[in-house]
């Protein structure tokens, strides 16, 4: 009976390790830490041994055999830019990068950036920390800044490992198509097919930040109101689940601009 309780055991440390897959964290997929964006060391046991080692330029440290892989074979789905946000335009922004905490009105965009936070989104305007310093998202509840000077690493307490973003550069994400009304409509008509309520709401699909919606009202068989909403804070993302405004950001949305 310990011999069974103990492979289910290993069996579960398994799992953790497949489905780990940030910063400074060993891959079972390829025995890699990701250590930045652009630098991994290997692993044995689950631990980091060796030195670090920088991935060729134009390259990211991802979840693959090979480790490094150029940035547009990012999918964000089986191919991972580990240290990243995702695929697309999004995949140079650090893990925990361009993210707006709580009602924080700033956030680290960069290892030397910040951008301002509007409705829980980031603005696609960057502003550059002061020479020598480092963008940590959590030191603004902490200390009223989030600009760090290296000098200041130590006495407060951070590590590399508290770095909020690993990206040297931040890439701001395409902001969403504004749809014509004849969009809207086609969009109100598609739905009506299987919507046998006068009027309703839907997710408009061609916004991958998630934060608006299209209202329709059927006025005959073949006509339609159709108005485009934004969803605002405290509930910036609009949920097709849900089918209304929520606070937490669907998985499937990408960050929103303003």
């Amino acid at each position: 009976m310990q011999t069974y309780f103990a492979l289910l055991a290993f069996a579960a440390l398994l799992l953790a390790s497949v489905s780990a897959q940030k910063c400074n964290e060993c891959q079972s997929s390829n025995d890699a830490i990701c250590v930045s964006q652009t630098k991994y060391q290997n692993c044995m046991n689950n631990v980091a041994i060796g030195a670090e080692a920088p991935c060729p330029t134009g390259t990211v440290c991802s979840n693959t055999a090979d480790v490094c892989v150029k940035s547009e074979s990012v999918d964000g789905t089986t191919i991972l830019d580990v240290c990243g946000s995702g695929s697309g335009s999004s995949a140079g922004n650090g893990e925990n990068c361009a993210v707006c905490l709580g009602s924080s009105r700033f956030a680290c965009v960069s290892k030397t950036e910040f951008a301002r936070c509007v409705d829980q989104k980031v603005s696609t305007t960057a502003f550059p920390c002061a020479t020598d310093e480092t963008c940590v998202t959590e030191a603004l509840a902490l200390y009223g800044n989030l600009c760090v000077p290296s000098c200041a690493f130590a006495f407060i307490g951070l590590t590399a490992d508290n770095i909020t973003c690993t990206n040297t550069v931040y890439t701001p994400p395409t902001a969403p198509a504004v749809p014509t009304q004849e969009d809207l409509k086609l969009a109100c008509s598609n739905a009506g097919t299987s919507n046998t309520n006068p009027f309703f709401d839907i997710d408009n699909t061609a916004d991958t930040t998630c934060s608006s919606y299209i209202y329709c009202e059927q006025l005959s068989d073949s006509s339609w109101l159709a108005i485009l909403y934004s969803c605002k804070s405290p509930t910036p993302y609009y949920s097709k689940e849900d089918n209304k405004c929520i606070a937490a950001k669907p998985t499937r949305c990408t960050t929103s601009t303003t």
